[in-house]
């Protein structure tokens, strides 16, 4: 059973959703971050950028560099084993990609940390007030019980993974790197992809792949070339932070572009901030209505045990709640239970309804009930416990400023 239940989400590719290509580099920008731009040479995350890399292609086509026993999609998304496993496992479609690299974050919630040492924790926090301002995402200081979170750390270079890993998941952020660079790394962990690999993007660009360095060159492909089905929503979006800019350093001759718009003319690839196209991106993902101060999360498990000879089972569900900020005095969380009926004769039971009460007490942020949703004989319709099932949950929180 999960720990956190995980929801699978659809990726459509609106503005700055653009499927498969995160190759933003800081190889020839890393004195230009503290300023947010690097509109010469492009504004280019990636992972590891002084550790040489190996480019392989998996048995489905899909390509990959690898640094020591790291794998790296697209320049700055990381893959877990589960991933690397997923996507080499069976042949791809852009949906099954998709479901295999990127869950959403349950509740519109992402709980973080910082490390010890942190470069720059403003940054982040700028990004993380722009990212809360514009879209119905919020961030919570991670608390004790919560095991799925984003912790922000030192590294070489400027990485993350895609959508919700579970556990701990690394957002990696290299020394004086501008605010825009911290929101495009949160993009990922939220599930964004880069703008400039939409299916139909070629009425919009023109690549230049005799100026592209030959490892590089599969960062700039289209999901379609690569097999993948999917669909495009909205124009291409010129503004979006997950966009490429038209010089980088991917390319062989870094005084001439790897991509320009139709017309010839190049553009750069801003970090100021999401788009409209990236806020309808990730509104489409998550919706536009923010969390309250109270989240829970669901964990479900089976419980076998041995009953005058018989087999014997019970189903659990764990609910665990969590508050924003500390609760500012004893709080009570009302849980509305419905049991159905069930049996016959003198082994009726009938349904009844009937609210537990949870006590969440002063300063705390987390509590966990359990509820026996299931009992019975195994392999038998002689139930003799029925099914609970939450119907409704009355939160009397005051929003806490």
């Amino acid at each position: 059973m999960n720990v956190m239940k995980q929801f699978d989400f659809l990726v459509l590719l609106i503005g700055s959703i653009a499927c498969f290509s995160c190759n933003d580099d800081i190889s020839t920008c890393e004195n230009s971050f503290k300023n947010n731009s690097c509109q010469d040479q492009g504004e280019i995350e990636i992972a590891l950028p002084n550790k040489p890399k190996d480019i392989i292609t998996l048995s489905n086509g899909v390509q990959l560099a690898k640094c020591d026993s790291i794998y790296i999609l697209d320049g700055d998304i990381i893959l877990s084993k589960e991933q690397l496993a997923s996507l080499n496992s069976v042949p791809q479609t852009k949906s099954a990609y998709i479901t295999a690299l990127s869950k959403r974050w349950p509740g519109n919630v992402i709980f973080y940390t910082m490390s010890s040492g942190f470069y720059d924790t403003n940054t982040v926090q700028r990004a993380i007030n722009h990212i809360e301002t514009n879209t119905s995402i919020r961030f919570w200081t991670k608390v004790d019980g919560i095991s799925d979170y984003v912790s922000f750390v030192n590294g070489d270079g400027n990485f993350s993974y895609v959508g919700k890993m579970g556990g701990r998941q690394l957002i990696t952020i290299y020394k004086n790197s501008g605010m825009g660079t911290v929101v495009h790394e949160i993009g990922h962990a939220l599930g964004l992809f880069h703008e400039h690999n939409r299916a139909d993007r070629d009425s919009y660009v023109t690549i230049n792949w005799g100026n592209i360095k030959k490892e590089w060159q599969y960062a700039y492909k289209k999901y379609t070339d690569e097999g993948y089905q999917g669909s495009d929503l909205g124009s291409f979006d010129f503004n979006s932070i997950m966009l490429y800019s038209s010089i980088n350093s991917f390319a062989v001759d870094i005084s001439k572009p790897t991509m320009t718009r139709k017309n010839g003319t190049t553009f750069s690839g801003q970090r100021d901030g999401l788009s409209n196209g990236d806020i309808a991106g990730v509104n489409r993902m998550y919706g536009t209505t923010a969390p309250n101060d109270i989240i829970y999360f669901t964990r479900e498990w089976d419980e076998n045990s041995s009953n005058m000879g018989r087999a014997y089972l019970k189903k659990y569900v764990e609910y665990t709640f969590v508050t924003r900020l500390p609760v500012q005095k004893d709080e009570i969380i009302y849980i509305s239970l419905y049991e159905e009926g069930n049996g016959s004769g003198q082994e009726y039971y009938p349904p009844y309804e009937h609210t537990e009460q949870v006590k969440m007490l002063k300063g705390s942020r987390v509590i966990k009930y359990t509820v026996m949703t299931e009992s019975g004989w195994q392999n038998s319709s002689d139930w003799y416990k029925d099914i609970k099932t939450v119907t409704g949950i009355r939160l009397p929180f005051t929003r806490q400023s």
